[in-house]
């Protein structure tokens, strides 16, 4: 005597089981609101560093990423998205230095945004 087996898929065999709503209690960690990020298109590179004449143009958002270029004082400069890396704001940008086109990222400390 033989016995065959048959095996009929149903939806719930394709499809993922629907989410459950949560309830949180009373206890629950606070999240934090998101920071609001300041919208430029562009921006004037402010150095308010006695010290220092230009401002620089990094390859990535972070302290320790590699130079693109120095971007003098007073430059207006195109800007792009931002971000935060390690606590930090970072602007993408695009600047002419000496009728050169750059792109990269400055902090948004040396930026002042142009009305």
């Amino acid at each position: 005597m033989s016995f065959v087996a048959v095996w009929k898929r149903s939806e719930a065999d394709v499809l993922p089981p629907a989410p459950v709503p949560m309830v949180v209690s009373g206890n629950a960690p606070e999240v934090p609101a998101p920071v609001e990020r300041p919208r430029m298109r562009k921006a004037v590179v402010n150095i308010r560093r006695p010290d220092l004449k230009n401002g620089v143009l990094r390859t990535l958002p972070g302290l320790d990423t590699p130079r693109a270029a120095f971007v003098p004082h007073g430059t207006l400069v195109d800007v792009g998205r931002a971000k935060t890396e390690a606590g930090q704001m970072w602007y993408h940008v695009r600047a002419v230095v000496n009728g050169v086109a750059y792109e990269g990222w400055m902090h948004a400390d040396i930026l002042d945004p142009v009305p």
